[in-house]
């Protein structure tokens, strides 16, 4: 039986058994966030990654993390300061990561990440 979970604005998650027809109540995480757009995905090599702006105060920095369930995140590194770098949308793509994101939302600009890299965190 596959999980999925669902995480929501409100730093709430729900999980389904049933592929999206019915969801549990959200219950509280403890996952830091900006309230701001995050994009996450499941790599190839089954762990989950998930990037957003992890800091509650503001849309700085953007971080990755990784979880090896999907549920528990328990690593999480910086990848770009910047006071506008916000609305990431990450994909795996032969062997690499890429984030995208807008920056200063005049420009996007795209990170390129080694899948192997993200043991180092």
């Amino acid at each position: 039986m596959e999980i999925i979970s669902l995480e929501l604005r409100n730093k709430s998650t729900a999980f389904s058994t049933d592929h999206g027809k019915t969801w549990t109540k959200p219950v509280k995480t403890n996952f830091p966030d900006a309230k701001s757009k995050f994009s996450g995905l499941r790599l190839s090599d089954g762990r989950y990654v998930m990037v957003s702006n992890a800091n509650p105060a503001k849309r700085d920095p953007l971080t990755i993390a990784i979880s090896e369930d999907g549920m528990v995140f328990t690593k999480m590194g910086f990848l770009v300061g910047n006071p506008h770098a916000d609305y990431p949308h990450v994909y795996e793509h032969e062997g690499f990561l890429y984030v995208a994101f807008a920056s200063a939302k005049q420009s996007v600009e795209v990170l390129k990440i080694r899948i192997s890299d993200l043991d180092a965190l």
